[in-house]
């Protein structure tokens, strides 16, 4: 967040918040070699669920898991671990 704000009053919404990440990570814009991040998760259920690069432990596309919605997602992790 930009100096100044504080988490009771942000500048950006949660959701613009994952837009901007989904922008810096986004590798047709900034190079991320796939050599260099394969591997990283050992456990693939234990990977951020913006994490765009498979195998993935649950049945949400690639782009899904780097633009969103992100809440299909996470209701599925807390299904399967209850």
């Amino acid at each position: 967040m930009p100096f100044g704000k504080v988490d009771k009053k942000p500048l950006l919404t949660d959701e613009e918040s994952w837009d901007v990440a989904a922008f810096v990570n986004d590798d047709t814009i900034h190079f991320r070699s796939k050599s260099m991040t394969k591997g990283i998760y050992l456990h693939v259920e234990e990977k951020p669920i913006d994490y765009d690069l498979e195998p993935f432990a649950d049945p949400f596309s690639a782009i899904q898991h780097k633009f969103g919605p992100f809440q299909p997602i996470i209701n599925y992790r807390l299904s399967k671990t209850r």
